[in-house]
């Protein structure tokens, strides 16, 4: 269950204590949003009060050793709001991140895991939408060999 965010401080773009009976554990109501911190942490795209109180548990997300859903528990409580992400994280959430919910639901295996794999999978579909531009295609590669008998 995503809470849009309005223009009021303390929006809330989602809360895993909303999520726990619908996902079953707090684990599977983290791995979506926990995700898409990972990406914003991976950006900047957090407070500068989370990136230097929380700074050891960045270093540790930057370099993989916890993932998304970890931090998002450990350091912000499980709220993903504006004590968290910048002006311009919370913009960009409050664009998108509905749309990369479906996706995730929609492109990762279920139950959606708070994974480096399946993050590997969403990244650029953030990052593409964050440059405002649509994710990469494969270009076509002429393979004249392909075509012979």
């Amino acid at each position: 269950m995503t809470v849009t965010a309005s223009d009021s401080p303390g929006a809330v773009i989602d809360d895993i204590g909303r999520r726990v009976a619908e996902d079953g554990s707090i684990e599977r109501a983290a791995a979506v949003p926990g995700l898409f911190l990972a990406w914003c942490v991976n950006l900047g795209l957090i407070t500068e009060a989370v990136a230097r109180d929380e700074a050891r548990a960045v270093v540790r997300l930057k370099v993989r050793e916890i993932g998304g859903g970890e931090f998002l528990v450990a350091a912000c409580g499980g709220v993903l709001d504006d004590r968290v992400l910048s002006t311009a994280g919370i913009d960009f959430a409050r664009r998108h991140y509905a749309a990369f919910e479906a996706f995730a639901h929609e492109s990762l295996p279920a139950p959606v895991e708070d994974k480096w794999t399946h993050y590997d999978r969403v990244a650029p579909w953030l990052t593409a939408r964050y440059l405002g531009r649509s994710p990469r295609r494969r270009k076509f590669q002429w393979r004249p060999w392909k075509w012979r008998r």
